[in-house]
């Protein structure tokens, strides 16, 4: 199973990833070395980080790592006003993730975390 399929999958069996397990590490100094703000540098620099959670075993920041970087593969197509949202690849039957992978309350955590992130 490929990083994109697993990650995804993961996320959404994975419970909600809550306000405070985000609040219990700084994910922003996961990309302050991004050069470029586009989707696959931010994926990338939040699965190395997730990776590096899980070795030192911390799970809580490893679940709120790899749902960024599960959002990361949300791939915007603006030309494409019917779907405008989509995902990043798709293979076999299977794909990375969409917007309505998450709904409920995994929409209320990251909306109220979106506007505090300053980058």
């Amino acid at each position: 199973m490929t990083d994109p399929e697993k990650n995804t999958e993961q996320a959404r069996r994975e419970e909600t990833v809550t306000a405070e397990a985000f609040a219990s590490f700084n994910f922003e100094k996961c990309i302050e070395s991004v050069a470029a703000f586009e989707f696959t540098s931010l994926s990338s620099h939040f699965s190395k980080a997730s990776k590096e959670a899980l070795e030192a075993e911390d799970g809580t920041a490893a679940a709120a790592l790899i749902l960024l970087n599960v959002i990361c593969s949300i791939h915007f197509t603006p030309e494409d006003q019917s779907r405008p949202w989509g995902p990043m690849m798709e293979w076999d039957g299977k794909r990375t993730a969409i917007p309505s992978d998450f709904r409920g309350e995994q929409n209320d955590v990251l909306s109220t975390l979106a506007p505090s992130i300053r980058v």
